[in-house]
C-alpha cells in the first residue's frame, strides 16, 4: 500500500504538485493510541507484555514521538528540495527482546511474555 501511495504522489508531482515523503518506523511515546500501548503494553498492569516469539528476535525501527519540531524544520527548508523529495527518518532499531529488557529495567519489574 505504501509503495502505491508513493507512486501516486510521484505521479501528482509530475503534474505540478510538490511533496515531501517522510519514511519512518513505528511511532512510540508521546501519548496513547500506538502499537506499543494498544498491543505490547496493554496488559502491563497484570504483569504481562504481548509480543510474538518471532518479534522478540526481529529488529524493528521505532520513532519516538513527537517529531513535530523535525517536521517544522523540513517545511522551513522546502524551497531547497526537489518537487518530490523522499527522506528517511532513521529512528531506533531494536529487537523486541531489547525493547522488553529496557521496559523491565526502567520499571524494575519482570514481565510474563505472551503472544
Amino acid at each position: 500500500m505504501r509503495v502505491e501511495m508513493e507512486q501516486r504522489i510521484r505521479e501528482a508531482c509530475d503534474r505540478g504538485m510538490r511533496a515531501i515523503i517522510l519514511r519512518a518506523g513505528d511511532f512510540f511515546g508521546g501519548g496513547s493510541g500506538s502499537w506499543f500501548d494498544l498491543v505490547i503494553a496493554k496488559d502491563i498492569g497484570r504483569g504481562r507484555l504481548n509480543l510474538s516469539r518471532a518479534a522478540r528476535h526481529r529488529a524493528r525501527v521505532g520513532l519516538f514521538c513527537p517529531i513535530s519540531g523535525d517536521l517544522v524544520r523540513l517545511v522551513e527548508q522546502r524551497a531547497s528540495f526537489s518537487a518530490c523529495e523522499t527522506l528517511g527518518f532513521p529512528g531506533h532499531t531494536v529487537t523486541g527482546q531489547e525493547f522488553i529488557a529496557t521496559i523491565e529495567a526502567v520499571t524494575k519489574s519482570k514481565f510474563t511474555l505472551r503472544r
